[in-house]
């Protein structure tokens, strides 16, 4: 079964509804979404989309039965005290890689910086949620494979995580493949459950599925094998059942090319049901791999 896991600052930045929450319903079987607050935060989104027509009752039915609320920050942790595990230098990286991004998106959208004081405060928020976001989706792919969809600077940040990890100057990831991706931001919420039951995404999830259990037991013939099908074959099958659309993204394909501890001290999470200490102390390495979407 595939496993996708989408953080905070990746899908309510934007349209919680949008491309992203959209593109990991069609791709995976199971979704879980970090929320900053507690579960009801999650329903009661999908409430007000009700409420405002985006979405019928039977889609918001279908979406809390597929979507798994994950915490921004794990009950009962300190989310100030807790900052103190992270190395220093991994903070500094998470800040300049919030500012690059940040940046880039201001200029991107022609905006001036109006408000400097507001603006150094977004970016130290959307360096912590980086944190919390790497932090939450080791511990989920140290209990079971699961991958990470990512958009806006979580790509770029994610292999900067495992820096004090391995050895100075190693490249932990590298680009597996990429391909482009057909837009599904205005297909609706029933068409894309419509294509999530035809055949050629049901055959993904399960390459998917798949692909996660062998990066986990370091199966590196499998992982190529798998990832060359998806990139060459799959990714442009599913395009043509979507299309007619516009290009939504490149996906890039990351992994890392041997197996790798995990980069920070991992934390009880869901209600303290899963629980990865033991596989950090024990330094069982495991592969890590996630999808890495660059939108146009």
């Amino acid at each position: 079964m595939s496993r996708g896991f989408i953080s905070w600052p990746g899908l309510f930045r934007g349209d919680f509804l949008g491309r992203l929450g959209k593109l990991a319903t069609l791709w995976y079987d199971e979704v879980s979404i970090q929320i900053a607050g507690e579960d009801e935060h999650l329903h009661g989104a999908l409430e007000r989309a009700m409420d405002a027509g985006l979405i019928s009752d039977d889609i918001a039915v279908e979406l809390a039965e597929r979507w798994t609320p994950i915490p921004l920050i794990p009950y009962g942790v300190d989310p100030i005290g807790a900052l103190a595990n992270f190395p220093p230098a991994l903070v500094q990286s998470a800040v300049q890689t919030a500012h690059e991004f940040l940046m880039r998106d201001s200029q991107g959208q022609n905006n001036s910086i109006a408000n400097p004081a507001a603006f150094a405060q977004e970016i130290h928020l959307t360096a912590y949620s980086l944190l919390w976001a790497t932090q939450c989706w080791t511990s989920l792919n140290a209990a079971s494979p699961c991958g990470f969809v990512t958009g806006g600077c979580e790509g770029a940040f994610i292999p900067k995580a495992f820096a004090p990890v391995t050895p100075q100057g190693y490249q932990p990831f590298h680009q597996l493949g990429s391909h482009s991706f057909p837009d599904v931001s205005e297909i609706s919420w029933s068409r894309i459950f419509e294509l999530r039951a035809q055949p050629q995404f049901e055959e993904f999830r399960r390459k998917l599925g798949e692909l996660q259990e062998a990066a986990s037991e370091d199966d590196r013939s499998v992982v190529a094998q798998l990832i060359e099908e998806i990139i060459e074959h799959d990714l442009q099958d599913l395009s043509k059942v979507i299309r007619p659309t516009k290009p939504l993204a490149v996906v890039h394909a990351v992994g890392s090319t041997v197996p790798l501890p995990m980069p920070m001290f991992p934390v009880s999470l869901i209600h303290g049901e899963i629980d990865a200490r033991e596989a950090f102390i024990n330094k069982i390495r495991m592969g890590w791999l996630f999808f890495y979407l660059d939108f146009n």
